[in-house]
């Protein structure tokens, strides 16, 4: 991977950057020790962005370009493809609050012509008490992989479209913070493995809704976070053989509770991850069940520049699944070495 960003200030209202890079991944099959096959994909992207002061506001306009790439020894029906975008971005504050329109328009050289947009708003009640809502459309191509990967792809696989709407109440009390944000998405042909084929296909409708809550406070010293989702995610095809059954690998309850609390150049802390119940396919035969994991983490400053990590990860060695037959790492442990030069 590499990449860079060049920022040029034309003047205290007008900015631009130019941005480029580029990926290479290199995937080999391999059977008995031996390489049977490769999979070599690129993608290289570019692209041009002016942020205009316009006013109390500011205006955000570009162009981005994309080219995604396939080098195998297996036959891809498709084996490249550029995408060229164009979009437009408003934010401006007026008092107490605050509009951001974004507006895009891609151009797929697999699938077509696509516009997609959103518009942001947000209030603030009062010094420590937030309202804010959004509403906006997206759209996702299938990969390479999901369309000719043999013995996995479907060449017949449809783009995604989405429609998502989003109420959020936050606030910022002197005990802490809090917020909770309701969400539903509406989505046209939905991407979803199946694994009665074991391949993806579309789900020709589909619909997602949400609550999540998120507090945290300082007590004792110690940095105490909590976030909790009810989710309900399910087939919404008319007519369909599933509608209403659970879409794949979502669990309906989930939540992550953190506590952190520093000791002069030490620090120490903990995670507590659960998931409830879930299935694996969308005919929903096969369940998945909830777990719990606790991740345990320690630090230690030994320099400004220097930092040590350590990390103890599923300790108490939870065995569960989070996709039929794959099972999840059991206890591990990762110790870092962060150096980061400063002035």
């Amino acid at each position: 991977t590499v990449g860079g960003q060049l920022h040029y200030a034309l003047s205290q209202r007008v900015k631009l950057t130019l941005r480029a890079g580029s990926n290479t991944d290199f995937t080999n099959n391999v059977l008995d020790g031996a390489v049977t096959g490769h999979f070599n994909s690129r993608r290289s992207v570019g692209g041009l962005q002016a942020d205009i002061g316009v006013g109390t506001g500011l205006l955000s306009v570009g162009y981005d370009w994309e080219k995604q790439s396939l080098l195998s020894n297996l036959d891809y029906a498709v084996t490249g493809r550029i995408i060229r975008g164009a979009y437009a971005q408003w934010q401006a504050s007026f008092g107490a609050q605050s509009v951001q329109a974004n507006l895009r328009r891609d151009d797929n050289s697999q699938f077509g012509d696509r516009t997609t947009g959103s518009l942001l708003w947000g209030w603030e009640l009062t010094e420590t008490l937030r309202l804010t809502a959004n509403y906006g459309t997206a759209f996702r191509a299938p990969s390479f992989n999901d369309l000719y990967f043999p013995g996995y792809g479907t060449a017949t696989l449809k783009p995604e479209s989405s429609r998502n709407l989003q109420l959020g109440l936050r606030g910022t009390p002197a005990w802490g913070r809090w917020s909770l944000e309701a969400y539903r998405n509406e989505i046209k042909n939905l991407i979803e493995f199946n694994a009665a084929t074991y391949s993806p296909g579309n789900i020709g409708r589909a619909r997602i809704t949400g609550l999540e809550g998120v507090i945290g406070t300082k007590l004792a010293d110690w940095n105490l976070s909590a976030t909790a989702t009810l989710m309900q995610a399910h087939d919404r095809t008319p007519g369909g053989a599933n509608r209403g059954h659970t879409l794949p690998r979502r669990a309906e309850r989930s939540a992550h509770f953190d506590a952190d609390r520093r000791f002069g150049a030490f620090s120490v802390g903990a995670s507590w991850q659960v998931a409830g119940r879930r299935f694996d396919d969308i005919g929903n035969q096969h369940p998945l069940g909830g777990y719990g994991l606790l991740n345990l983490r320690g630090g230690w400053q030994l320099a400004p520049a220097w930092h040590l990590d350590l990390a103890l990860n599923n300790a108490f060695d939870k065995r569960y699944e989070t996709a039929w037959y794959f099972n999840q790492p059991g206890r591990n442990f990762m110790l870092t070495l962060n150096w980061q030069p400063r002035d």
